[in-house]
């Protein structure tokens, strides 16, 4: 009864971590060292198998199928239907029922995940995600031999979109952490997309740190494993961040060139899938990305037109990704010296943050209105620094 609150694996985690010493109360939702919550993870499994196998199995196992239940069905009550939840229990409590449906449950959940990090922001996706990665570790080893390497893969996306998550909270070092995982993932279930999806995400984190070079290493790995694959639109998106890379670096014409590439890909792409990037193209995404890059080689009228191209494409539901976007408009506003309407643009980002708690997007915003600080007397930089108050960001 005195834990029947709890949502387990994450929460209960938390607390073990706090009583062996590896985390300190008070420290917030998320767990500060990746690597440990694992270990703690796998060690309470090992224990509570053996524990199953020779003390009151039956009871023990009830408690887990509950336990399983609670924390798919807690987190994201839409992410699978009461059906889904009990199979889910069910595999726990007797692993050989390992089987296509259930690795499709885990899948459904992230596709949900992904949903509500795009709307809601990291902190509303992060906890489903690690416990749907928490099941996905536990079932792998009663896993049959055919349904490994899409189960190994399910793990690794898992893997991967924690380290997104974790990247937009600005845990970089669990950010590291998770990619690496899914790339070892990826690679141990010869997924050659997800490898390269994995390196693309990969050198992204770089080059946002400001390490252009390992970004563009990252990248030249990416589109190396995205060209054996006939996924046009995971070609495009590698060279997409291959050109972020070179930006960020200062290669002008190597940027270029790599846009260049992504665009003539993404011309062939139509009607083409993507399991990975989905519509990428098509949504605006790719135009975002070019805001950034015009901006970060010195061509705000470039990156006007680019972002402005983004926001028509981009769904009213990717609510970072307009934000970001009209971030990008408002700095490329102040690079031209309209100083009023980049103030007003750089209000209507902020505005999005009571929506989406990026705190990457929260950085970006910071850092924008750094950028008036010459003008913070005038009345638009004014009413710009109330809405920042209003929403918290000052």
């Amino acid at each position: 009864a005195a834990v029947a609150g709890l949502r387990l694996p994450a929460d209960l985690t938390l607390l073990i971590m706090e009583h062996v010493g590896s985390l300190t109360a008070g420290e917030g939702d998320m767990v500060a060292l990746a690597r440990q919550r694992d270990h703690i993870i796998d060690q309470l499994a090992r224990k509570l198998t053996g524990w199953a196998h020779n003390v009151k199995r039956r009871v023990v196992l009830r408690a887990l199928g509950w336990a399983t239940t609670a924390a798919a069905a807690a987190p994201v009550s839409g992410g699978l239907n009461p059906d889904g939840q009990q199979r889910i229990a069910r595999v726990l409590n007797n692993r050989s029922r390992v089987d296509a449906e259930a690795i499709g449950n885990i899948e459904a959940v992230l596709w949900h995940c992904r949903r509500q990090d795009g709307s809601l922001g990291p902190q509303a996706a992060m906890g489903t995600v690690l416990e749907q990665r928490d099941l996905a570790r536990v079932l792998l080893g009663q896993c049959p031999s055919s349904l490994q390497p899409r189960l190994l893969s399910v793990l690794g996306d898992a893997s991967r979109y924690a380290g997104w998550l974790s990247f937009d909270l600005k845990n970089f070092d669990n950010a590291w952490y998770y990619y690496e995982d899914a790339r070892s993932l990826a690679h141990e279930a010869e997924n050659t997309g997800l490898g390269a999806f994995v390196l693309c995400n990969m050198s992204h984190l770089a080059t946002w740190q400001d390490k252009p070079r390992i970004g563009i290493d990252h990248a030249a790995a990416a589109r190396t494993w995205a060209q054996q694959t006939g996924d046009v639109r995971l070609q495009a998106f590698a060279s997409d961040v291959t050109a972020r890379a070179y930006a960020t670096d200062r290669q002008r014409s190597a940027c270029l060139a790599e846009l260049d590439q992504a665009q003539t890909l993404l011309a062939t792409a139509e009607g083409t899938p993507s399991h990975y990037v989905h519509l990428y193209g098509s949504d605006g995404l790719h135009a975002g990305h070019q805001s950034q890059i015009y901006l970060r080689l010195g061509d705000p009228e470039r990156a006007l037109d680019a972002a402005g191209e983004a926001l028509t494409l981009l769904d009213g539901s990717s609510v970072r990704c307009r934000a970001m976007t009209i971030v990008d408009m408002g700095v490329a506003r102040t690079q031209r010296g309209d100083i009023d309407e980049a103030a007003r643009v750089l209000g209507d980002a902020a505005e999005l943050t009571t929506v989406n708690h990026s705190a990457r997007l929260v950085e970006v915003l910071r850092t924008a209105r750094a950028g008036l600080q010459q003008w913070q007397g005038s009345p638009a930089v004014r009413a710009l620094d109330e809405r920042f108050a209003a929403y918290g960001l000052m």
